[in-house]
């Protein structure tokens, strides 16, 4: 499972009720949201939830297998468990690289939102990784060298971003994390930041 939370400072020291339910309310003016592939939206007593598949777990239970929710407070977390990114085949697990990707769109659709909802800044980014213990990771459909494995404990936890201000582009919030994970594992870098440190991955939409 991988979990990419911002927690503003304001919802530690002074919580204030930003009204998430209205982002459903007025959706269309927040268009990076609209963007990502979570066609379904609910209310909750504190947040709203933006997702798309459900699935049954081993208890049978229906299970979201990713979504974005936004609280109140102005916490934001995004989760997946993600077949497009986790994979057991043959009795191993592989960890996909191109979550890279989907982490820079959630970023920007974030942004933006705690942006509009006038969320103040310093805004804490944490990256959570479970039960990639012994993990293979993989980018592109090719896998890394078979060093590449990765040996955390199953709850790999980064905290290496803190956002000052909305003017930062998404892919410097996030990366200092995915280098992190990359270094996890034996390499030096993500594939999709070149020896200059320009992001050569997708390009964000302009929204």
């Amino acid at each position: 499972m991988l979990v990419f939370q911002f927690i503003p400072r304001s919802a530690i020291d002074d919580p204030q009720d930003y009204n998430s339910v209205s982002i459903i309310e007025d959706i269309n003016n927040y268009p990076c949201l609209l963007n990502l592939p979570f066609s379904t939206r609910k209310t909750q007593s504190d947040s709203v939830i933006f997702y798309n598949n459900l699935y049954l777990n081993q208890q049978r239970q229906e299970q979201l297998e990713s979504f974005i929710q936004i609280f109140d407070n102005g916490c934001a977390e995004y989760v997946t468990t993600s077949s497009c990114i986790f994979a057991d085949v043959d009795g191993k697990r592989y960890f996909n690289g191109n979550y890279e990707n989907d982490l820079l769109r959630v970023t920007q659709a974030i942004m933006q939102t705690m942006k509009k909802l006038n969320i103040d800044q310093p805004i804490y980014v944490k990256l959570i990784l479970t039960g990639v213990k012994d993990a293979i990771f993989e980018y592109q459909g090719s896998l890394m060298p078979s060093s590449n494995i990765f040996t955390e404990d199953s709850y790999f936890q980064i905290n290496e971003n803190i956002i000052y201000s909305y003017e930062i582009s998404p892919v410097e919030v996030i990366k200092p994390l995915i280098n992190k994970v990359c270094n996890a594992v034996n390499i030096v870098k993500s594939p999709n930041i070149d020896n200059n440190g320009n992001w050569t991955g997708i390009k964000l939409p302009n929204c």
